[in-house]
């Protein structure tokens, strides 16, 4: 004679775990997602910070060019206002993020400065390309530009896609100094 028994039977057990699994993975997706998201926030907040201490610092652009080779970057290692995020790398000239981009910031004797950012994925790259960095009255944005050439006015969501997706991903901002 068999007696009521009390516990799940392995059916349950089996069915529990895979709700349980089912339930994981989209969180580990959706943290990813976050975590993407967080670190191209980062990525554009920190790009934004250096072209604005390169503006805030302008009155040393014949010094940039003569004694820093016309480096931004370097310059700003050197003054100790390379942002937060970014990490100087003496050997390539460039800064680094936590994402892998390369940050360069360049200048030339007519007056501007661009920063480029290359090592970007196609997402990253249409968000950066697309990016309100500003307007050319208030804080001397010039253009921005996806590969190589001329940075141009500022792409739409849909320029940046095609040109992300043709391109080495590389965006290059210009600004007046």
């Amino acid at each position: 004679m068999l007696k009521n028994q009390c516990g799940r039977s392995m059916i349950e057990m089996i069915g529990v775990l895979a709700i349980i699994g089912v339930l994981s993975v989209g969180g580990l997706e959706m943290m990813t997602k976050s975590r993407k998201s967080s670190q191209t926030a980062e990525l554009l907040g920190g790009v934004a910070n250096m072209a604005n201490n390169l503006l805030q610092n302008r009155k040393y652009a014949a010094e940039i060019n003569s004694g820093y080779g016309g480096n931004c970057a370097k310059f700003l290692k050197q003054i100790g206002k390379l942002p937060a995020g970014l990490t100087y790398d003496s050997a390539t000239g460039v800064a680094k993020t936590k994402i892998g981009a390369s940050v360069a910031a360049q200048s030339d004797s007519d007056g501007y400065f661009t920063i480029s950012v290359s090592g970007l994925d196609k997402e990253t790259c249409i968000k950066a390309a697309s990016n309100a960095w500003g307007s050319k009255n208030t804080n001397r944005f010039s253009g921005v530009s996806v590969g190589s050439g001329d940075s141009a006015n500022t792409m739409t969501i849909a320029d940046a896609a095609a040109a992300c997706n043709s391109a080495s991903n590389t965006i290059n901002l210009k600004y007046r100094f």
